[in-house]
C-alpha cells in the first residue's frame, strides 16, 4: 500500500493504531499493515486508524472495502483499488475533497458509498453491475459517470447531482426510486433496455430536453414532474404511468402513447405548451390529467369511456372534443375550457357537476343518450344556443343557469328539473317538459324573454321557478296541485292563468304580477299570504269549481289588488267567484269575510 504525504510520524502513528486494533505485537512491521487494514470490517475503526490527514489512498491487493472504510475522510482526494469488487455502505462517505477514484474491478457499490463527496466530478466503474441507494447521493460536483455493464440503479443513486449533465447507462434494466432526482444540470439520458422507471426518479431535472425509452413499460409517479426544459418523449412500449408523471413539464409539446392504458392523476398538469396528445389504448382518464394545459388544441382517444374530475379543465385552447366511448364525464372534466366551441359524445349517460362550467365559447354539444346532467355542468356557457337531449331524466341544480345565448332546448324523458337549472338563461323564449314532475326552486329565474312555459305533467311547482320571467305570458299546467313561494313573482306579462287541479297557492305565489287581470282554480283549497299580493289589474279569481271553502290565511293574500279593495285602473274592484252553495260560507269565512262584498255566487 502507498500512502502519499505522510511522514514516519504519522505512519508510525496509524501502525500502532494497527496493531491496537488487531491485538499483534509491536514487532509488526509497516509493510504487514496492508493484510489487516484488509481484514477490518467495521468502519469507525478506519476512522480511528487515520487522523484525519490522509490525501491519498492506493492498495492493488484490498477485494472488499467495508462500509463505514474511509467515512468522513474530508482531506482524502485520491483513492486506487485495483483488485476491489465491492465498496461497502458509506465507506467513502462525507469525503468532501474526494476527486478522483480508481475501481477497475469493483461489481457492487454500497450504500450511500460515495454520498456527499462534493469534489468529485468523474468516475469510472467499467465493471459495476449494481449501484445502491443514495450512493452517489449529493455528489453536487460529479458531470459524467461510466457505468457500461450496470444493471440496477438503487433509490436516490444520484439525487441532486446537481452538475450531472450525462446519464447513460447501456445495460440497465431498473431505474431506482429518485435515482437523478433534482439533476439541474442533466441533459442528456440513454438507458436503451430499461424496462421500468420508479417514482421521481428524473424529477425536477429542468435541464432534461428529451426522454427516449424504447423498452419503459412502466413510469412511476412524479417520474419527470417538475422537469421545465423537456420538449419531447418517447416511450413506444409504456402501458402504464402513475400519477403526476409529466406534471408541471412546460415544455412538452406533444404526447404519444400507443400502448398505454392507464395514467395516473395529474400525469399532465401544467404541461402548459402542451399541443397535441394521442393515446389510442387509454380506457380512463383520471383526475387533473390534463389540468391547465393551456395550448392544448388537439386530443385524441379513441377507446376512452370515463373521463375523470377536472381533466381537461382550464385547457383554454382547447376547440374541439370528441370521445365516441365515454360513458361518464367527470365533475369539472372540461371547466373553464374558454376556447372550447363543440363537444361530441354519442355514448355518455352521465354529466357530472360542473363538467363543461365556464365554457364561454361553446355553441354546440351532442349528447343524444345522457340520461342525467349534473349540477352546473353548464353553468356559464355564454355562447351556447341549442341544448338536446333526448334521453335526459334528471337536470341537475344551476346546470344551465347564466347560459344567455341558449334559445332552444328539448328534454322531452327530463322528470326532474332541480333549483335554477336555467337561472338567467335570458334568451330562452319557450320551454317544454312533458315528462316533468316538479319545476325545481329558481328554475327559470330571471328568464326575461321566456314567454310559455309548457308543463303537462308538473305537480308542484317550486318555490321562485318564473321569478322575475316578465314577459311570461302563456303557462300550461294541467296537473299541478301545489304553486309554492314566489313562483310567478314578478311575471309582469302573465295575464291570465288556470290550474284545474291545484290545491295550495304559496306565499307570494304571484306577488308583482302587474297585469294579471284573471285566476281560475277549480279545486283550490288553501290561499297563503300576499299570494297575489301587488297584482294591480286583478279583478276575477274564479273558486266557482271548489267542492268546499278555501282557506284564505290572511287577507295580506289579495293585498294592492282590487279585490282586497285596490280600485285597478279602470276605476273598478275585483271579484271573488264562488259556487252559489258555499256563498254564504265565503262572505263569512275566516279572513273572506273582510272582503265578503267582492265575493259573487255563482249558480252551479
Amino acid at each position: 500500500m502507498t500512502i502519499g504525504y505522510l511522514d514516519d510520524s504519522k505512519l508510525t502513528s496509524i501502525a500502532n493504531a494497527i496493531r491496537l486494533k488487531t491485538g499483534k505485537s509491536a514487532t509488526m512491521t509497516v509493510d504487514e499493515m496492508p493484510n489487516e487494514i484488509a481484514s477490518i470490517s467495521t468502519g469507525g475503526n478506519i476512522g480511528a486508524l487515520i487522523d484525519g490527514s490522509i490525501t491519498e489512498v492506493e492498495n492493488a491487493s484490498v477485494t472488499s472495502i467495508k462500509k463505514y472504510a474511509f467515512y468522513d475522510c474530508t482531506n482524502l482526494t485520491t483513492v486506487s483499488f485495483s483488485s476491489a469488487t465491492t465498496i461497502g455502505n458509506y465507506a467513502f462517505s462525507g469525503c468532501s475533497s474526494l476527486s478522483t477514484v480508481s475501481f477497475p474491478s469493483v461489481t457492487s457499490i454500497g450504500q450511500d458509498a460515495f454520498a456527499g463527496c462534493t469534489n468529485l466530478s468523474t468516475i469510472s466503474f467499467p465493471a459495476a453491475t449494481t449501484i445502491s441507494n443514495y450512493a452517489f447521493h449529493r455528489c453536487s460536483n460529479l458531470t459524467a459517470g461510466s457505468f457500461p455493464v450496470a444493471t440496477t440503479i438503487g433509490p436516490y443513486a444520484f439525487q441532486l447531482c446537481t452538475s450531472l449533465a450525462e446519464a447513460r447507462f447501456p445495460l440497465v434494466t431498473s431505474i431506482g426510486s429518485s435515482a437523478f432526482n433534482g439533476c439541474t444540470s442533466l441533459t442528456t439520458v440513454s438507458f436503451p433496455v430499461a424496462t421500468t422507471i420508479s417514482n421521481y426518479a428524473f424529477q425536477l431535472c429542468t435541464s432534461l430536453s428529451e426522454a427516449s425509452f424504447p423498452l419503459v413499460t412502466s413510469i412511476g409517479q412524479d417520474a419527470f414532474q417538475g422537469c421545465t426544459s423537456l420538449t419531447s418523449v418517447s416511450f413506444p412500449s409504456a402501458t402504464t404511468f402513475q400519477g403526476d408523471v409529466f406534471n408541471g413539464c412546460t415544455s412538452l409539446s406533444e404526447a404519444s402513447f400507443p400502448l398505454v392504458t392507464s395514467i395516473g392523476s395529474s400525469a399532465f398538469k401544467d404541461c402548459t405548451s402542451l399541443k397535441t396528445v394521442d393515446f389510442p389504448s387509454l380506457t380512463s382518464i383520471p383526475t387533473q390529467a390534463f389540468h391547465s394545459c393551456a395550448s392544448l388544441e388537439l386530443i385524441s382517444f379513441p377507446a376512452v369511456t370515463t373521463i375523470g374530475s377536472y381533466a381537461f379543465s382550464k385547457c383554454t385552447s382547447l376547440s374541439e372534443v370528441s370521445f365516441p366511448a365515454v360513458t361518464t364525464i367527470g365533475n369539472n372534466a372540461f371547466s373553464q375550457c374558454g376556447g372550447l366551441l363543440s363537444a361530441n359524445f354519442p355514448s355518455a349517460k352521465t354529466i357530472q357537476g360542473y363538467a363543461f362550467q365556464g365554457c364561454t365559447s361553446l355553441t354546440s354539444v351532442s349528447f343524444p343518450v345522457v340520461t342525467t346532467i349534473g349540477s352546473s355542468a353548464f353553468q356559464g356557457c355564454t355562447s351556447l344556443s341549442e341544448a338536446i337531449f333526448p334521453l335526459a331524466t334528471s337536470i341537475g341544480p344551476f346546470a344551465f343557469s347564466g347560459c344567455t345565448n341558449l334559445s332552444t332546448i328539448s328534454f322531452p324523458a327530463a322528470t326532474t328539473i332541480q333549483g335554477s337549472a336555467f337561472r338567467m338563461c335570458t334568451s330562452l323564449e319557450e320551454v317544454s317538459f312533458p315528462s316533468a314532475t316538479t319545476t325545481g326552486s329558481y328554475a327559470f329565474d330571471g328568464c326575461t324573454n321566456l314567454k310559455a312555459a309548457y308543463f303537462p305533467t308538473a305537480t308542484t311547482i317550486a318555490m321562485g321557478t318564473f321569478w322575475n320571467c316578465t314577459n311570461l305570458s302563456t303557462i300550461s299546467f294541467p296537473t299541478a296541485t301545489t304553486i309554492q313561494w314566489s313562483a310567478f313573482q314578478g311575471c309582469t306579462s302573465l295575464t291570465s292563468a288556470t290550474f284545474p287541479a291545484v290545491t295550495a297557492t304559496g306565499s307570494s305565489a304571484f306577488n308583482g304580477c302587474t297585469n294579471l287581470e284573471a285566476v281560475y282554480f277549480s279545486k283550490a283549497t288553501t290561499i297563503y299570504s300576499r299570494a297575489f299580493d301587488g297584482c294591480v289589474r286583478l279583478t276575477e279569481l274564479h273558486l266557482e269549481n271548489v267542492s268546499k271553502l278555501c282557506s284564505l290565511i290572511t287577507s295580506t293574500a289579495f293585498a294592492n289588488t282590487p279585490i282586497g279593495g285596490y280600485i285597478d285602473v279602470a276605476g273598478t274592484y275585483g271579484s271573488v267567484y264562488v259556487p252559489a252553495s258555499l256563498y254564504y260560507q265565503f262572505i263569512g269565512g275566516l279572513n273572506w269575510s273582510l272582503i265578503s262584498s267582492r265575493i259573487v255566487s255563482v249558480a252551479e
